[in-house]
């Protein structure tokens, strides 16, 4: 059986745009780690998640991307919930 373009490793494929999911993942997990500036940290990594998963390159779906806008994506919704928390005095 031959080796499929999309089992290659991220450092073996071709472009810049392969990064925007190992980006997104990394800047994710930071995003829950660093408190400061966690929401726009967690911006980002929804955002290169997003452009990763949109490509139409036959890399797409890289499960890093996946989970760096779905772990980004929860620290919105998290960050939203405690500040709308805070506004309505809870």
């Amino acid at each position: 059986m031959h080796d499929l373009p999309r089992s290659r490793p991220v450092k073996d494929r071709p472009g810049k745009a392969a990064w925007f999911g190992p980006l997104s993942f990394g800047l994710a997990l930071l995003s829950w780690l660093v408190p400061v500036g966690s929401p726009g940290v967690a911006a980002v990594a929804v955002t290169l998640g997003l452009l990763s998963t949109a490509t139409d390159r036959v890399y797409r779906l890289d499960w890093t991307a996946v989970a760096g806008w779905v772990v980004g994506a929860a620290q919105l919704a998290f960050s939203l919930l405690l500040l709308v928390m805070e506004l309505t005095g809870h």
